[in-house]
């Protein structure tokens, strides 16, 4: 087998990143995407990603994420393990496995507690090749607004940007500042949210919002997704949905998305409007043996890479 050399990402990887990306999913996306996503802005000493090397070309690219959590005043690190490809030619040599088990070597190196991953059915294989463990899945609140050919032939007459620009125009008046301390929950366990975790999330066109008292974090991309719901007393959350989905209706969005954990006060609402479809997937594996079991980790949707 070729060898490939392994080592964490860097800045000076991006170029061909960007290169690798669109040779394997067809799609152009900038430099910032990656530099932003994989906080390549931030301190070295934070960053996890693996890349694998061939003639000093990077041939091959394991995402990972590290993030902090508070669980009854002990401070843990857990890392969200996300994009995983790979160069044609190197397929089904081992390669994946050795990205990956570098990942979880440096895991141990840094005592990290857990490495847990969101997936479709397709990337779900991976998880149960190597045998992690599997936890609820999230739950899918869908809303179709109009056909998708519609949204089609809106893109090819007015352009890629006319659907953010309206929307951006629709939701200005309810726009409000977003804060990591707004994001934070009022127990015992939570995610440490920071400005580097909402600096990382400016890779795609994000509005937080509040209408009928709810606050509202959304993602626009070929959709539109409510990725995070926070509810003020006296919040009409019936309304706040229906405000949005005349914004995005009006704005050439055909698709609203909500995803909930299951048996949150979210999804016992979303009940109330919606049919839940199952989501993605969500799959972990033990680092520390020491840590708490891994449900006293408040694993929201915002957390990972697919919001």
């Amino acid at each position: 087998m070729e060898s490939i050399d392994l080592a964490l990402l860097e800045e000076k990887h991006v170029d061909d990143l960007v290169r690798l990306y669109a040779e394997i999913f067809g799609k152009k996306v900038t430099r910032s995407f990656f530099i932003q996503k994989y906080g390549l802005h931030l301190p070295s000493d934070k960053q996890m990603s693996v890349v694998g090397l061939y003639e000093g070309k990077v041939v091959g690219f394991f995402g990972a994420i590290r993030q902090h959590y508070q669980h009854e005043n002990t401070r843990y690190s857990l890392i969200h393990i996300c994009d995983y490809y790979l160069e044609k030619r190197f397929r089904g040599k081992g390669v994946f496995d050795e990205l990956y088990l570098e990942v979880v070597r440096r895991a141990k190196e840094e005592k990290v507690a857990y490495l847990y991953a969101y997936t479709s059915e397709q990337t779900a294989k991976f998880s149960l090749k190597h045998r992690l463990d599997e936890a609820p899945a999230f739950l899918r609140f869908e809303v179709q607004l109009f056909p998708k050919w519609i949204k089609s032939g809106l893109v090819r007459t007015m352009g890629e940007e006319w659907s953010l620009r309206r929307l951006e125009k629709r939701l200005k008046k309810y726009e409000v500042p977003i804060t990591p301390e707004i994001l934070m929950s009022h127990g015992s366990s939570n995610m440490i949210y920071d400005d580097d975790f909402l600096e990382m999330k400016k890779n795609a066109p994000r509005f937080f919002v509040k209408i009928a008292g709810c606050l509202l974090w959304l993602k626009l991309d070929y959709r539109l997704t409510i990725g995070w719901i926070k509810k003020e007393e006296g919040a009409d959350f019936q309304q706040a949905l229906n405000t949005l989905k005349s914004a995005a209706r009006s704005s050439g969005v055909h698709h609203l998305v909500i995803h909930a954990t299951p048996k949150s006060a979210n999804d016992l609402e979303l009940h109330s409007y919606l049919e839940a479809k199952p989501s993605f997937r969500v799959f972990y594996q033990k680092i520390d043996t020491n840590a708490p079991a891994f449900d006293a980790f408040p694993i929201h949707y915002i957390n990972g890479d697919l919001f």
